[in-house]
Formats: structure tokens, C-alpha cells, sequence
């Protein structure tokens, strides 16, 4: 005699995967890729070819290394981004670059400017353009993933119209404007990192799968090498799910990587290693990674330290402490994540590198996301990472529109879509109401840092989330876990 056993609804229970959306859901789909990509070409590609600020000191460095200088030397690389037609300024507030170190870092390891050399081969205006078009390019990828990762039972809208909708909200997200605006590399490494969150086999080619692992894995690479910060944490956890096997590959990559580059700029430069130590140095001495009230554009900071100081009046508070206590509590909540994917990973963790992560994995790697924001320096652009999360809450909410948990990361999420920051300090400048309130403690520790706000509130819905592991049912009933709406499966 069999034992119970759960079986899914109905067929009529679950509306058909694919249905027609409503005209009215099809308008606003619509309208949301209009208006998504107007205010992408205004936004964030036109002021690319205006600005692209903190792409000047990325393609110093490249231009550097094609030219057989050292990308650390401060007056040499200077000198070789002005002979390439960059702009120079000669005070703050002019178009271009000053010459002052502490206006113009070459911050980033040696891998990510020898990876980028090719872009350094030419000028400075035709590289903007260039870069420009990797970045679009890379959007237009992220786009494809997400249109994929849609849930497998998009009603009410329909497929077709939900995935339109998420994309135009994608386009539209000021974070992705940051990041195009300032020629940051934030958007082009996201979408590196996705073959190895996301990966699929074709039907009838599960023979090829090593090799697709190896092409995710240097992807994967490539993407590490070019922002650490960014795909570190993420990375980590992926060992702990189905797709360790393209960390494997990632890990052979990056070494080869490393070798390669350190081996062509120690040819350039033997002291390459003590200038980018000056050049930390000063960056730090410049105050504009200063957590605290001292630094202006402090609001513009989203990792966990500035907003833990904006709980002392002064905007100071015990530095050291919480400079620690900024870096130690994500992760804490990062490892223990990693921690409970290793444990449970036998018995929740099914799928294959062909399949997908399941929920709880999808969870963890969303929770990942959110953690690298807290851990280290990072600013707005960098938020183009929230893609992962708002996909999560996005399958959940398919399974249920009563997760709260869900809800709570669609908000924060959403937060990073308009300049929220930039807006309300531009606001309080004047006199009145706003003047008002940026003296208060709802100003200081809420308003205005309401990114970071928003972070540690996402953080804590999914780390909740990835210790509860997958849930089981929906607002039809219950169903197997394997199942679930919101599992995660790569489609």
C-alpha cells in the first residue's frame, strides 16, 4: 500500500503557461519600452558620449599598457589620456579631467586594463564610442536573460507582456543610467556573469556541456577580473550550488588571466605594484570615499559603513568600529548563506549544470547580490546587480502574490530605479519645508540614505529566505517542490 503523496492542481487551476495578455496590460508593457527606452538614449547614452567621467581613468590605464607605459604612474598616464585628445579642466566643475591625483585614480588591478586594451588603441573620443557600444550591447544581453528567466506562470499579464514590462523597467532604472552615464563597467560585468547564474543546454546537445561550462567559466572570469568587488561574493556561493563546475572553470581562467597580466606590466614597469599602493593612498586621502558627514557626496554611497554613521548626530561616529562592524555583518550573513546551500546542497539542490539553480540557490545568489553593495565601496551604478533580486521576487510573486518577503525586495528594488538621493539633496538646498527637514533624524538616517536602507532590508528578506529554504505553495494550492513557480529553473 503506497504512502500519500502531494499532486499538483488541476490543469484548469493553473492559467496556461503563455495566455493572451489583456489589452490593457499590452498598453502598459508597451509604454514602459518607450518611455524604458527614451530615457535609456538620454539618460544614459547620450551623457556616455558627453561624460563617460570615470571611464577617462579606465582607458588611461588601457592606453597605458598598448603603449608601453606603466598604468599606475600618475603624470605618465595623465599625460598619454590628454595626448589622446581627453579633455583636461582646469578647475572643478570644467568639462574634462583635472590633473590631480586626487581627481584621477588608476584604481583598478592590472588585469582589467590589460583585458581592455584593445579599447586603448585608439583615440579618446572614438574609445567613449566604442565603449559605449560594448555597454549597449551588454544591456541588450541582460535584456535576453531576463525575457528568460520570466517565471512559468506569468498570469495575470501574460508572458509576453510581462517580460515586456520587466524589460522597459530595466531600461528605465537610473542605476543603469549611472552606470552608462559614467562609462562605469558595472553593466558589462553583470552581463558576463550571467551565462554562469543562468546557464541552459540546448535540447539535444547535453553532449557539449562541458564546453559550455568552460565558456561561462571565462566569462565568468573575465567578469572577475574586471570588478572584483562586484563578483567575488556571488562567485563564492556558486561553489556552493549545481554550478561549481563553471567556478572550476572560472578559477583556471582567472589564473591565467592574472599571470598574463601581471607578467606584461611587471615587463612595463617593475615598481607597477608600489604606485598602485600611492594610488590607493591618495584615493583614500581625497575623502571621496569618506563614509561619514565630512564627505558631501556621502549620500551617494550605498555600502553598509556610511549608513551605520549616519546614526551619530555629528555624521562621524566611532570610525574603526564601524568601519569593521560595515564589512564583518554582510558577511557574516554571506557566509552563513554559502554555509546553509553547502549543508542542504545534497538534498534541495537537484538541478544539474543544465537545469539551474533551484529556488533556494536562485535565493542565495540574489542574497550575494545585495551582500557585495554592503561590503565594500560601491556607489548607485553598481546597483545594476539588483537584477538578480528583483527576478527572485519575481518567481515568487508567481507563485504567490501574498509573499511579503517578495513584495519587500520588488520596493527595494525599485528604489535604485529613479535618482532618489541626487533629487532629494538637490531639494533641500532651497528654503522651507526641505531646509527643514535635512536637520532631522528621519533625513539623516532614513530620506536621504534610503538606498542603503533599502539594501539591508533586501538582505534580510532573502537571507530569511535562503535559511527557510523553497516554498511549497501557491495561491492555487499546494504543490511538489520541484514544481514550484518561483524554483528558479533556468527556462
Amino acid at each position: 500500500m503506497s504512502g500519500p503523496s502531494i499532486s499538483p492542481p488541476p490543469r484548469d487551476a493553473t492559467p496556461a503557461r503563455g495566455g493572451r495578455a489583456a489589452p490593457g496590460w499590452i498598453a502598459v508593457a508597451g509604454l514602459a519600452l518607450v518611455i524604458g527606452m527614451g530615457l535609456l538614449v538620454q539618460r544614459g547614452a547620450q551623457r556616455a558620449l558627453d561624460g563617460s567621467w570615470d571611464f577617462t581613468m579606465i582607458y588611461a590605464g588601457a592606453r597605458q599598457v598598448v603603449l608601453g607605459g606603466d598604468p599606475y604612474d600618475f603624470e605618465s598616464t595623465f599625460d598619454a589620456y590628454a595626448a589622446a585628445g581627453g579633455e583636461v579642466a582646469q578647475e572643478i566643475g570644467d568639462p574634462g579631467r583635472l590633473r590631480d591625483p586626487a581627481w584621477f585614480h588608476s584604481l583598478y588591478p592590472p588585469t582589467a586594463y590589460t583585458l581592455l586594451a584593445p579599447v586603448g588603441t585608439v583615440g579618446w573620443e572614438n574609445a567613449k564610442a566604442v565603449w559605449l557600444v560594448v555597454n549597449l550591447l551588454a544591456v541588450a544581453g541582460v535584456s535576453v536573460w531576463l525575457v528568460r528567466q520570466r517565471p512559468r506562470d506569468p498570469s495575470p499579464p501574460g508572458a509576453g507582456a510581462f517580460a515586456a514590462l520587466a524589460v522597459g523597467i530595466w531600461w528605465g532604472s537610473a542605476a543603469l543610467h549611472t552606470a552608462l552615464a559614467f562609462g562605469q563597467m558595472s553593466v558589462l560585468v553583470l552581463a558576463l556573469m550571467l551565462p554562469a547564474i543562468g546557464w541552459r543546454t540546448p535540447p539535444g546537445a547535453a553532449r557539449l556541456c562541458h564546453w559550455h561550462a568552460a565558456l561561462a567559466g571565462l566569462l565568468l572570469a573575465v567578469a572577475g577580473w574586471l570588478k572584483p568587488q562586484l563578483v567575488g561574493p556571488i562567485t563564492v556561493v556558486l561553489l556552493a550550488t549545481p554550478r561549481r563546475a563553471v567556478v572550476g572553470w572560472a578559477a583556471g581562467w582567472g589564473v591565467l588571466i592574472l599571470v598574463g597580466s601581471v607578467a606584461w606590466i611587471a615587463s612595463i614597469e617593475s615598481a607597477w605594484l608600489a604606485h598602485w599602493r600611492e594610488n590607493l593612498r591618495a584615493f583614500t586621502a581625497s575623502g571621496l570615499a569618506e563614509p561619514s558627514g565630512l564627505n558631501p557626496y556621502t549620500y551617494q554611497l550605498i555600502h553598509l559603513e556610511p549608513w551605520l554613521h549616519r546614526w551619530w548626530p555629528d555624521g562621524i561616529g566611532p570610525g574603526a568600529a564601524l568601519r569593521v562592524a560595515g564589512v564583518l555583518v554582510p558577511a557574516a550573513v554571506w557566509l552563513g548563506a554559502t554555509a546553509v546551500l553547502a549543508v542542504h546542497g545534497r538534498a534541495g539542490n537537484r538541478a544539474s549544470v543544465t537545469e539551474g539553480p533551484d529556488a533556494r540557490c536562485f535565493a542565495a545568489v540574489a542574497l550575494a547580490a545585495v551582500l557585495t553593495m554592503l561590503m565594500a565601496y560601491h556607489r548607485t551604478y553598481d546597483a545594476v546587480l539588483l537584477v538578480l533580486p528583483s527576478v527572485w521576487a519575481w518567481r515568487a510573486l508567481s507563485a504567490s502574490r501574498r509573499d511579503a518577503a517578495a513584495w519587500a525586495v520588488l520596493v527595494g528594488v525599485a528604489l535604485f530605479t529613479v535618482p532618489g538621493p541626487v533629487a532629494l539633496e538637490v531639494w533641500s538646498r532651497g528654503e522651507g519645508f526641505g531646509a527643514w527637514l535635512r536637520e532631522t533624524w528621519l533625513w539623516r538616517v532614513v530620506l536621504l540614505p534610503h538606498h542603503s536602507v533599502a539594501l539591508v532590508v533586501m538582505a534580510a528578506c532573502l537571507a530569511v529566505r535562503v535559511a527557510r529554504g523553497v516554498p511549497v505553495t501557491t495561491d492555487s494550492g499546494a504543490v511538489p517542490v520541484g514544481e514550484a513557480a518561483g524554483s528558479g529553473e533556468t527556462r
